[in-house]
């Protein structure tokens, strides 16, 4: 793909398809976000989904593809843990985090993963694009050779993993009619935020007004 000059701009666990059931070989689906990458033009990004986009993409850098092999590294985190380093109580708050690469590896769940595997995620992980894996270093390092030795570590728990999985279908919801929907832009999830509780009495108040008086008009308008 980065071979093509296509930058994905969104990988993650749900776009992760095998080709059969028999094989290893995954495909990568969903290119909604994907873009034209040359080294000659500087390349914005407005739209993601926080949990998996890159530091440069939260902060509206320029960005190249390592901010693919950052998606790349929260997805091998959250297989291999069933949790997610980055998501926090709301989308400006994983933003943040996300844009500040806040993140460490949870000592419970990461207590039976390799150091091979660990060492695979903290090359990734960086929130520097130039000090980032490539995808061709990422091929070459000694925790994909693992890939030929399978069986020989610790079984991954994967109730961690359905428990995450459950989550992520939740936030996207449940209904299985598929729709479209309207991408939001990152900045203004960035720079939301929530509305006090007095404010939102004031916007209930304010509609109760509202209604009362538009009840009154139809009331008038039928003794007429």
């Amino acid at each position: 793909m980065h071979s093509h000059n296509v930058v994905h701009l969104d990988i993650k666990p749900e776009n992760l398809f095998l080709l059969s059931p028999s094989t290893d070989q995954l495909k990568v689906i969903d290119f909604g976000y994907a873009r034209r990458y040359s080294a000659a033009r500087t390349l914005h990004v407005k739209y993601g989904t926080p949990e998996f986009t890159a530091p440069e993409v939260a902060a509206e850098d320029p960005v190249t593809p390592a901010a693919d092999l950052w998606s790349v590294g929260i997805t091998t985190y959250i297989l291999l843990s069933g949790v997610s380093p980055m998501h926090a109580a709301t989308p400006r708050e994983t933003l943040l985090a996300v844009k500040a690469a806040d993140w460490n590896f949870d000592e419970k769940a990461f207590a039976n993963i390799s150091p091979e595997a660990k060492g695979f995620i903290s090359k990734l992980l960086v929130k520097d694009p130039r000090k980032r894996m490539t995808a061709t270093d990422a091929l070459r390092h000694p925790f994909i050779n693992l890939a030929n030795h399978r069986g020989l570590g610790d079984k991954i728990n994967l109730d961690n993993l359905r428990a995450y999985l459950f989550r992520r279908k939740i936030e996207r919801g449940t209904n299985q009619v598929k729709t479209i929907v309207k991408p939001v832009l990152l900045s203004s999830l960035l720079h939301r935020v929530g509305l006090t509780r007095r404010q939102r009495r004031g916007q209930r108040a304010c509609g109760q007004r509202g209604r009362s008086r538009l009840g009154r008009r139809r009331w008038l308008r039928r003794q007429r």
